[in-house]
Order: structure tokens, then C-alpha cells, then sequence
């Protein structure tokens, strides 16, 4: 959002319906009042179904990338991809894939 929607919807104090707030980008989900618990309960077995260290790392990456010089960033974001790619997880997930198969995560 930029400043000037930013700017609008400060000094409006108007009210947005969470539909509008999903547009703007306020939001990344609406879930609906029926079946909500379903609905989280999907979305979260979806998150928890990514190995845990590469989102770990994608977390990191993407916090700590912001405002960084385009080679430090892809500096950080290679030091990342190594340490996921050695790990057991990166092994687990090729593995579950190519078997077709849910993965094992190890912490």
C-alpha cells in the first residue's frame, strides 16, 4: 500500500469490511463465520506441512533482506539455501516427494 492509501485511510478513520482490507493487502486471509475452525485448521496443516527449517530460514531471510544491497541479500539467501540443502530436512522432502509420500520432519 502506499503512502497515499496509507494517508487516507489514517486521517478517514473510516471503517473497512475485511474483504477491502484483503484487497488493500491489510490482510493475507478472510475467513468466512461458517466452518471458520475448519477453514484455520486447513490453513495451518498447510504451513506445518513445509519442513520447518526452510521456512525458518525463508522467515530470516526475508526479515533481515529488507533494505540490504541486492549481493548482500543474495549473499544471506545462499548461506540459507546451503545450510537448508545439507540438512536432513532438505533430504526428507526430496525423499517424501519423489515417494509421494507426506514428509517426516525432524527437528
Amino acid at each position: 500500500m502506499g503512502p497515499g492509501r496509507a494517508k487516507e485511510l489514517i486521517f478517514s478513520a473510516r471503517k473497512i469490511e475485511p474483504r477491502e482490507a484483503l484487497t488493500l493487502g491489510l490482510l493475507n486471509h478472510v475467513f468466512t463465520k461458517e466452518n471458520f475452525m475448519q477453514q484455520i485448521a486447513t490453513y495451518v496443516e498447510s504451513l506445518l506441512s513445509n519442513g520447518p527449517k526452510a521456512i525458518e530460514s525463508v522467515k530470516c531471510i526475508i526479515d533481515s533482506a529488507v533494505g540490504l544491497p541486492e549481493v548482500e541479500a543474495l549473499a544471506l539467501e545462499r548461506e540459507h539455501a546451503t545450510v537448508n540443502i545439507l540438512s536432513g530436512q532438505c533430504v526428507e522432502g526430496i525423499g517424501a516427494f519423489l515417494e509421494k509420500r507426506a514428509p517426516k520432519w525432524q527437528s
